[in-house]
C-alpha cells in the first residue's frame, strides 16, 4: 500500500491485491472487504472498504498531523446452525504520511489579566490544532468610537517548537486609559520562507480603566452643605461621586453606614463631556449634619472598569448656637431664681454646662456657672434691678472655650418684706 497526493485534509491510498484469496487458508472465512485504520495524536479512525476497491481517498483528517495508516484483509462468515458472525483480519499493509500545513484557526479566547493606567495585560489561550508550525499572533486594536481614531497593532512570537501543555501566551498592550477598544487577534503559521499562513481573527471587547480625577476639592458651604470639585485626568465616560460620615474605628478610618438617625449617605454620578476634557466638574452635597467630619470619594468609570478612589475630607460649619430660653424668673427681697430650657438633643456633643451672669443697673456684675437649668442667687440688694444672661458654654476638643449667645432677662427684688398682717377684734354688743 501506498499513499499519494496528500493535501491538508486528505490523501490517496492505493493498494494491489496480489493474489486474491476468497477463503482464509485452513478455514471457511470467506473474503468480504478490508478494514482500514487510521492513527493519529489526536484520533482513531476505523472503516471497512468494499472487496472490489484497490484505491481509497481517505479524506477529514486535521492538517499538519501525522498518521499512522493500516490497511488488514477481512475474512467473515456466518454459522447457520447459531447464526453467529465470525469475523478474522489478514495481515497488515501500513503506510505513514503526514498532512500538510493549513490556515490556523482563530484563538480559542482572549483573557484580560491586567487593567490599569492604559497597561493591559491579555492572555491569549492558543487553538486547539495549529495546523502548522506555530509562529506567531497578530494583534490589532481600534477604538469603538471612530471618531478618537486610536488604532494600533503589534505581533508576539510563540515558543518553538510549540510545548504540548502549555496552551496560552501573554501579551502586554499599551492602550490610552478610559476608552473602549476593539481587540483582534489572529495566528500565524510558518512554513517557509516567504511562506506564511495567517487565520481567522478573535475579536474581543477591552475597556481600558480611566485615570484617577485630579485636583478633588471639598469644601463647607453651609452647615449642612458642601460643594466638591475635581477634574478629569484623561478620558473616561463617568464620575461616581460618594459622600460619607467619616469615624475611626480600631485606629482605622471608616464609614458611618446609613441608619434611622442619620440622613442618607449622597451618591451622584456624573457624566463626562468630551468636549470639555480639561475643564472642572463640580456638585453640591446637601442634606449633611453641622459639625461634622465627611469623606467624599470620586473615581472615574468607563462602563464597568473604574480607576482608584480619590479622596477628600471636608468638615461641615458647625451650626449657629442656640439661646436658651428662658422659662422662669422671681425675686424676693434679697434673692432671684431664673430659669430656663436648652434643646440638647441632636445638638453638638461639646456642650458643657450655661454660663450666668446678672448684673445691677450701676454695671456692678457677677458670674456663676451650673450645668443645671435653674440658679437660685441670693445676698442681693433689696428694691433693685438686676439685668440676667444666661449663655450655653462650649468646650472643644482643643481646650478652646467658646460662650453662645445670650438670653436675657430683667428682675427686681423687693423694696421691704411685707409686714405682719394685723389681727383687729370687737366685743359683740360693744
Amino acid at each position: 500500500m501506498k499513499a499519494s497526493d496528500t493535501t491538508n485534509t486528505s490523501t490517496l491510498l492505493e493498494w494491489s491485491t496480489g493474489e486474491k484469496s476468497e477463503t482464509m487458508h485452513g478455514s471457511s472465512l470467506t473474503f468480504s472487504g478490508y478494514l482500514l485504520t487510521v492513527n493519529s495524536t489526536h484520533e482513531t479512525i476505523k472503516s471497512q472498504l468494499k472487496p472490489e476497491l484497490t484505491s481509497y481517498l481517505l479524506s477529514g483528517l486535521i492538517p499538519w498531523t501525522g498518521y499512522n495508516i493500516t490497511l488488514r484483509r477481512l475474512y467473515s462468515s456466518v454459522d447457520v446452525w447459531r447464526n453467529n458472525p465470525r469475523t478474522r483480519l489478514g495481515r497488515a499493509a501500513t503506510v505513514t504520511i503526514k498532512t500538510e500545513p493549513s490556515n490556523p484557526p482563530a484563538p480559542k479566547e482572549i483573557r484580560v489579566l491586567a487593567n490599569e493606567e492604559g497597561k493591559v495585560v491579555v492572555q491569549i489561550v492558543a487553538p486547539d490544532f495549529w495546523n502548522g508550525p506555530p509562529f506567531k499572533y497578530h494583534i490589532h486594536w481600534e477604538a469603538q468610537d471612530q471618531e478618537r481614531n486610536l488604532s494600533g497593532y503589534r505581533e508576539v512570537n510563540v515558543s518553538s517548537p510549540w510545548p504540548s501543555e502549555k496552551k496560552w501566551t501573554t501579551a502586554n498592550l499599551t492602550l490610552v486609559p478610559g476608552v473602549r477598544y476593539n481587540v483582534y487577534v489572529s495566528a500565524q503559521n510558518y512554513i517557509g520562507p516567504d511562506v506564511l499562513l495567517m487565520g481567522p481573527e478573535l475579536e474581543e471587547q477591552v475597556i481600558t480603566a480611566p485615570l484617577v480625577p485630579i485636583d478633588l476639592v471639598a469644601e463647607s458651604l453651609t452647615p449642612i452643605e458642601a460643594t466638591v470639585s475635581w477634574r478629569a485626568a484623561g478620558p473616561t465616560e463617568y464620575f461616581q461621586v460618594t459622600v460619607d460620615e467619616e469615624y475611626i474605628h480600631q485606629g482605622f478610618y471608616t464609614y458611618q453606614p446609613p441608619s434611622a438617625k442619620s440622613p442618607a449617605h449622597f451618591r451622584a454620578r456624573v457624566f463626562w463631556d468630551e468636549k470639555t476634557e480639561s475643564s472642572e466638574h463640580s456638585l453640591i452635597v446637601n442634606n449633611l449634619l453641622p459639625a461634622r467630619d465627611y469623606v467624599v470619594k470620586v473615581l472615574a468609570c468607563t462602563l464597568n472598569e473604574c480607576s482608584d478612589i480619590r479622596r477628600a475630607v471636608v468638615f461641615t460649619q458647625p451650626a449657629p448656637t442656640p439661646k436658651p430660653d428662658i422659662t422662669i424668673v422671681d425675686s424676693n427681697l434679697n434673692s432671684f431664681v431664673v430659669g430656663w430650657t436648652f434643646p440638647r438633643y441632636n445638638w453638638r456633643s461639646d456642650y458643657d454646662g450655661f454660663l450666668v451672669r446678672y448684673c445691677r443697673m450701676s454695671k456692678v456684675c457677677e458670674e456663676s456657672y451650673t450645668d443645671l437649668h435653674l440658679m437660685n442667687v441670693s445676698s442681693l440688694r433689696p428694691d433693685t434691678i438686676y439685668n440676667i444672661e444666661v449663655r450655653v458654654n462650649i468646650k472643644h476638643s482643643d481646650g478652646h472655650v467658646e460662650v453662645g449667645p445670650a438670653a436675657r432677662a430683667q428682675v427686681k427684688t423687693w423694696s421691704k418684706r411685707p409686714g405682719k398682717p394685723q389681727l383687729r377684734t370687737h366685743a359683740q354688743g360693744a
